[in-house]
């Protein structure tokens, strides 16, 4: 068990590292239309104050509004159209409205340059940003335009203001597409089922800019699944690795000699002299130890201890040969 204590302490340490990886990967986009619900939420969109105000096209343009921009360059084929007067009444401080969690935040309009645009921007009760533009006087439009961006915004609830016209200036129109705001979440943003106004969708006009998805949640469950992988094979490696590793080594090594290969080297371990050959019964006489004198008596030889005969066969053996030269 000791063993695995640092096994465990790694996989810990490691684990976190993929957690802390994970998180700084799951910043996403969501985007809201101006019409249909928050894709991810469910629960809130943006809202219009005064509601009688503003003017909302769905597909084509209505009858009453003041632009005509092509449906197919708009998000959702939707837009909410304010014109705000100058001098009083109906329109005279109009704002669209959105309440978001996140960490930044992008504003998308369609600008039409026939007419002045105007607006102002409220983040929170407080005013953080203007855009003008003046007209050029063409019956032209342009798209996907970003009239307001926060990307250093506090992790946490927010508001966000669009004002239409500045207290006291020129008529102003403006055209509302889509607001865009990054969160950190694993969340997968769920189809909107519940509409405030109109109809579901049917057509999107602008495919990049598509709901936001959370394509993290694959991610992080391969790299934890790696790092509890690569946890077992090092807690495996420390435990079984030294049984291994020797036996391994002891393969390499072959098995251990005979006794028969023993006793055939004899004490110079030289097979030439000993007239050992592979295959051949074992001799029942015994060595001769190393510097004897020619005329001692084999039966006077002491017996050797260690592998090959035992000492009682090798007396045996000396015996039977001096009986034969006393015979010859």
């Amino acid at each position: 068990m000791t063993r695995l204590l640092p096994v465990i302490a790694f996989g810990q340490w490691l684990l976190a590292l993929v957690w802390l990886s994970c998180v700084e990967s799951t910043l996403v986009n969501i985007t809201v239309d101006n019409y249909y619900r928050d894709p991810l939420t469910n629960t809130t969109w943006v809202t219009y104050t005064p509601t009688n105000a503003w003017k909302l096209s769905l597909g084509t343009a209505c009858d009453s509004c003041y632009a005509h921009p092509d449906p197919s360059h708009t998000y959702f084929r939707t837009w909410n159209e304010g014109v705000y007067n100058p001098g009083g009444g109906l329109g005279s401080d109009m704002y669209a409205s959105f309440d978001f969690e996140g960490v930044a935040v992008y504003v998308y309009c369609v600008i039409p340059r026939a007419g002045n645009v105007d607006m102002r921007f409220v983040l929170d009760g407080q005013q953080v940003g203007l855009y003008s533009r003046p007209p050029n006087g063409t019956d032209t439009y342009e798209y996907n335009i970003p009239v307001y961006v926060n990307k250093s915004l506090s992790a946490g609830n927010h508001t966000i203001q669009v004002h239409n016209g500045e207290l006291g200036g020129n008529q102003s129109i403006m055209l509302l597409d889509y607001i865009v705001y990054t969160r950190d979440t694993t969340v997968e943003p769920v189809p909107s089922t519940f509409i405030p106004f109109g109809p579901t969708p049917t057509a999107s006009g602008n495919s990049s800019n598509n709901l936001g998805t959370a394509h993290n949640v694959p991610i992080i469950a391969i790299a934890i699944v790696g790092a509890l992988f690569l946890m077992v094979v090092v807690g495996l490696s420390l435990k079984y690795g030294p049984r291994w590793w020797r036996a391994l080594k002891r393969r390499r090594q072959g098995p251990p000699p005979s006794a028969q290969y023993l006793q055939s080297i004899g004490e110079d371990g030289d097979r030439r002299e000993s007239g050992w050959v592979a295959g051949a019964p074992v001799s029942a006489v015994a060595s001769w130890p190393a510097g004897r004198d020619a005329g001692t008596s084999r039966a006077d030889a002491p017996a050797e201890a260690g592998p090959g005969p035992s000492t009682q066969a090798a007396a045996r053996a000396a015996t039977a040969l001096d009986i034969e030269e006393v015979a010859r």
